[in-house]
């Protein structure tokens, strides 16, 4: 499944980040890699029931450490819009509203 660099641009500018042409030629390659990859995994039949087992397999990632950001003013002030030290999103769920 390919992706346009039209699209690439398109994701770029909602992620809102600046991308060159050499940029969006190499991400467009790599984000067409891979959605060819996870194509390739819808194909896969797995039986109900049948357990995927990796074997081998540790958790190399370090543990989450919070820790008190000393660019936390300039981050917000950088927000398209921002109220009492916080930065405002758009409303995604309506009042009452679960997921």
């Amino acid at each position: 499944m390919a992706i346009t660099k039209e699209e690439v641009k398109h994701l770029a500018k909602l992620a809102r980040i600046g991308l060159s042409k050499e940029e969006v030629d190499r991400f467009q390659k790599q984000i067409t890699s891979i959605l060819d990859y996870v194509d390739m995994l819808k194909k896969v039949t797995v039986e109900k029931g049948e357990k995927i087992v990796m074997s081998d397999v540790e958790n190399i990632l370090r543990d989450d450490v919070v820790k008190q950001s000393k660019n936390q003013e300039k981050l917000i002030e950088q927000a398209p819009d921002q109220k009492n030290g916080y930065i405002k999103v758009k409303t995604i769920l309506k009042k009452n509203e679960t997921i």
